[in-house]
């Protein structure tokens, strides 16, 4: 792999982890700012599913790093 290639694929893989972080940012604020303002049952069930999709970015997140780990080490002499 050349430098540009190798440069592409660093380029994509902090491109989906910025990504990832948005939505964990975003979905964990949302959520936050609900339990803070006492949501009600219905309310619950919103800030549940941001949550889910918080915890599905999260472990998105630590599968592509594991990738790019075993990527790194294989892309080693």
């Amino acid at each position: 792999m050349d430098a540009y290639d190798y440069s592409n694929k660093e380029r994509e893989f902090l491109h989906e982890v910025g990504n990832l972080l948005s939505i964990i940012q975003g979905m964990s604020s949302f959520a936050l700012r609900k339990i803070e303002a006492g949501p009600d049952s219905e309310e619950l069930e919103v800030v549940a599913d941001r949550l889910k999709r918080s915890l599905n970015a999260t472990e998105k997140l630590i599968a592509i790093t594991q990738e790019r780990r075993e990527f790194v080490k294989a892309s080693q002499p």
